[in-house]
């Protein structure tokens, strides 16, 4: 079966890991390329996050440390 032109380069695929490690702190775990030509990054897992504070100024932020896309406060 004949598969569709691949529209990244490798590149492409080592600066969105990189970026993804150093914005979330956490490692990227598989790398999946969907058949529509999308890169899915899978985080491995730490352990559960802890919930963001209430005062948080970024609603945003908190929602991103609720899921566990960025590290926790100190």
């Amino acid at each position: 079966m004949p598969r569709a032109p691949c529209t990244f380069k490798k590149r492409d695929l080592k600066t969105a890991v990189k970026a993804v490690e150093e914005q979330t702190g956490r490692k990227v775990a598989r790398v999946r390329i969907s058949r529509a030509g999308e890169i899915v990054l899978e985080m491995a897992c730490v352990g559960p996050a802890a919930p963001a504070p209430a005062e948080d100024d970024d609603p945003m932020a908190a929602r991103q440390r609720e899921l566990g896309l960025l590290p926790k406060e100190p």
